[in-house]
C-alpha cells in the first residue's frame, strides 16, 4: 500500500527528529555545564550539573512518552530554551546563549508544524522581551539598549516567520 509506506516514512522521520533533539539537548547541556565546570570547579558548578541532569531526564522521558509528536518536539524545543534563558538571570549575558536559543528555535522547526512554531515564537517573544525589561545587560551585555534588543529580536522572528513560510 503506496499510503501506508508514506505514513511509515512520515512517522519514521518523526522518530527521526524525536532521537536528534533529545540528542541536540543532551549536546547543549554539556555545552552549558562544561565552561561553568572550569569556571566554578565541580563543587561551583553543582546546581548546574543538578539542574543540566534534570533536562536531560526531562527530555528523555519526553522522547519515550506516549503523547502527539508536535506536543513532544514543544517540549523538546522549549526546555532547553527556557534553562538558557534562566541562565542569563543567574550568570548573565554570554554570546553562547543566543546561539543556544538560535539552536532550540530550530528543534522547533524541524516538526515543518505551523502550530507549533507559532506558540514557539510567541512563547519566545515573551521571554526575549521580559529579558529585556528585566534584565537588559545580562541579556545583552553593557551594550543593552532598544536597538541592539530591536536587532536580536527581529533576527529570531525573522527566523521564524522565514521557518514558518517554508512549512507553508
Amino acid at each position: 500500500n503506496i499510503g501506508g509506506i508514506y505514513l511509515k516514512e512520515r512517522d519514521e522521520r518523526r522518530i527521526w527528529v524525536h532521537q536528534l533533539n533529545l540528542a541536540i539537548t543532551i549536546v547543549l547541556v554539556v555545552l552549558i555545564i562544561a565552561p561553568l565546570l572550569f569556571k566554578n570547579g565541580l563543587a561551583g558548578s553543582f546546581v548546574y550539573i543538578i539542574a543540566g541532569c534534570s533536562v536531560i531526564l526531562l527530555s528523555s522521558i519526553n522522547y519515550i512518552l506516549k503523547i502527539s509528536d508536535y506536543l513532544k518536539g514543544f517540549i523538546f524545543a522549549i526546555l532547553p530554551a527556557l534553562v538558557v534563558v534562566a541562565l542569563f538571570y543567574l550568570d548573565g549575558y554570554a554570546v553562547n546563549k543566543h546561539y543556544m536559543l538560535f539552536i532550540s528555535l530550530v528543534m522547533a522547526a524541524m516538526y515543518f508544524n505551523k502550530k507549533l512554531i507559532i506558540v514557539y515564537v510567541s512563547i519566545m517573544s515573551i521571554c526575549y522581551i521580559t529579558l529585556y525589561v528585566t534584565a537588559p545587560v545580562k541579556f545583552l551585555g553593557e551594550n543593552a539598549n532598544f536597538p541592539i534588543f530591536l536587532t536580536v529580536y527581529a533576527i529570531m522572528a525573522g527566523c521564524l516567520y522565514m521557518l514558518y513560510r517554508l512549512v507553508k
